[in-house]
């Protein structure tokens, strides 16, 4: 039991869907007038162009409407009438133009083009009528057409002015001028050329006053190219000699230090010689007066003898040390001074 209640809910709700994509469909698609209030226009073209029930219409490029249906407009006059039904919210102005535009694929695009401010609207009571016309099918929009439109009519109007030009730019001989016709570009173009060869046989003829020129100038020229060559010799020894004298000069620097510094070392050793002598000038001031050890020495007699005694007993010892080494070489270690050893006898 509860599975077929399921089975019904289930149902009631596939029902409803499809019933609200029918409304939809019905509500896009336009199919059915009591679903949205609309009101019919006529529109006059001279042929049907293969305007069909259901065509889309439009007003400045948006869709307003569709067609209903197309009919002769025979016997009142050639061409169709196309019956439209616009939406009730769209006001169709009186002065816009009903335009028919084939598509280069062969379409037809219906559309109400406003240009102007409207004045007022079309009835909605499907009395409405409108005259339409039919555009050829175009690459460009309409606007860039106009441009190009207003550019042909410019071009219209500058016929003299392409008269001129083709008077500038046609052929015309020298000969012709010289006859009494104007010069044009032509002309002037070959009167360079002959201007140019006069000029090309003047340079080639060594003799003509353009080609000693010519000559003239060629020298010149090689002359002042072997100025430049000397000159660049010469720049490249200048460089060569400043060379050098910039490292003699480094040298001379390099030296002058060097003798800088001897002379202060001669100056440091001068003024410790005059040091050492000042010293040595006291030291013999202090002798004389009898200072110190060595004045004492120099200035007291009494040391003085003391000194020569102990040097006479100095000599007298080296002189009984070397009798009594003797002695002992010869004699014997055992011996005694003035005695000698007996010896036995037979």
């Amino acid at each position: 039991m509860i599975d077929d209640r399921k089975q019904i809910v289930v149902g009631l709700f596939v029902l409803g869907g499809i019933i609200l994509l029918g409304v939809l469909i019905i509500w896009f698609e336009g199919v059915a007038g009591f679903v949205r209030e609309r009101y019919e226009v006529q529109g006059h073209l001279p042929s049907s162009m293969g305007v069909r029930a259901g065509k889309r219409v439009h007003k400045d490029g948006i869709e307003v409407g569709e067609v209903v249906g197309v009919t002769s407009s025979l016997p009142e006059r050639p061409g169709v009438w196309v019956h439209m039904r616009i939406n009730e919210d769209v006001d169709i102005p009186i002065e816009a133009e009903f335009v028919a535009q084939q598509s280069t694929v062969g379409d037809v695009f219906l559309d109400f083009q406003t240009t102007h401010v409207p004045t007022g609207h079309l009835p909605k009571d499907g009395s409405a009528r409108i005259e339409g016309l039919v555009k050829p099918p175009s690459f460009l929009p309409e606007d860039v057409l106009e441009e190009v439109r207003d550019g042909i009519a410019t071009l219209k109007r500058l016929g003299p002015l392409s008269e001129s030009l083709t008077e500038l730019v046609e052929p015309r001989t020298l000969e012709e001028v010289e006859a009494g016709q104007p010069a044009n570009l032509s002309s002037a173009v070959k009167q360079f050329q002959v201007t140019a060869k006069t000029l090309q046989d003047q340079i080639e003829d060594p003799e003509s006053p353009g080609g000693r020129l010519l000559a003239a100038a060629t020298k010149s020229a090689e002359e002042l190219s072997e100025t430049l060559t000397d000159a660049r010799v010469t720049l490249a020894s200048i460089r060569e000699t400043v060379a050098v004298y910039k490292e003699t000069g480094t040298k001379a620097s390099d030296l002058v230090n060097k003798a800088t510094t001897v002379a202060d070392q001669l100056k440091t050793d001068a003024e410790e010689a005059q040091k050492l002598i000042g010293n040595l000038s006291g030291l013999v001031d202090d002798v004389r007066q009898g200072k110190g050890s060595m004045g004492r020495l120099v200035a007291d007699d009494e040391f003085y003898r003391t000194l020569t005694n102990l040097l006479e007993d100095l000599s007298a010892l080296s002189k009984n040390m070397d009798r009594l080494i003797t002695m002992w070489r010869e004699e014997g270690i055992l011996a005694k001074e003035g005695k000698r050893p007996e010896t036995p006898g037979p």
